[in-house]
């Protein structure tokens, strides 16, 4: 059956992007080995595997203003409750309930559902217990303040740590499935 997988990367102290959201964090000169500049960390595979990319607002945002989509190929529904116009041809914007949305997209799509974020996305799948799979690429950084991976989620979840590696730059790449 298809998954729904939050796949991205996150500080040492749980954030993902400072305040302003910008990446520059993950593109430290020092995380630049030449071991890493040939590393793609399974994302041409999670790629290749995706029917759908769920993404947040304020993400979307970010994506877009590099000047074009980076994903026309891959069937993108953005998550706003604000009307979005001008969106390129790939990407809808969602409606209705997210767990009959993930529920219908499960049942209906020919592979998995990338759940790209934000934070505020991202706990809210949570809250639902619609993740199926984790994997974070933890950075040796802390932000101290910034976007938290999951934003308002207050309660628990637990995991089971199912893989995990590590790269001479620090990266350690963690993957879960919930418990």
């Amino acid at each position: 059956m298809n998954e729904v997988i939050l796949y991205t990367a996150v500080s040492l102290d749980g954030f993902i992007a400072p305040e302003d959201g910008s990446l520059d964090w993950l593109e430290a000169p020092e995380y630049q080995t030449p071991e890493v500049r040939q590393e793609d960390f399974g994302y041409g595979n999670l790629l290749k595997h995706t029917a759908l990319l769920a993404v947040g607002r304020l993400t979307y945002d970010q994506i877009a203003q590099q000047g074009q989509w980076n994903y026309p190929d891959q069937e993108t529904v953005v998550f706003s409750h604000q009307t979005l116009s001008g969106l390129p041809a790939s990407v809808t914007q969602a409606s209705g309930p997210l767990v009959q949305q993930v529920d219908r997209w499960k049942q209906d799509l020919k592979g998995n559902i990338w759940l790209v974020g934000g934070g505020v996305l991202n706990g809210a799948f949570l809250r639902e217990h619609l993740i199926d799979r984790l994997i974070l690429t933890v950075l040796p950084v802390t932000l101290g303040m910034g976007r938290p991976l999951f934003a308002h989620e207050p309660r628990p979840h637990h995991w089971t740590l199912c893989r995990q590696q590590a790269w001479s730059n620090g990266f350690t790449q963690l993957e879960y499935v919930p418990r």
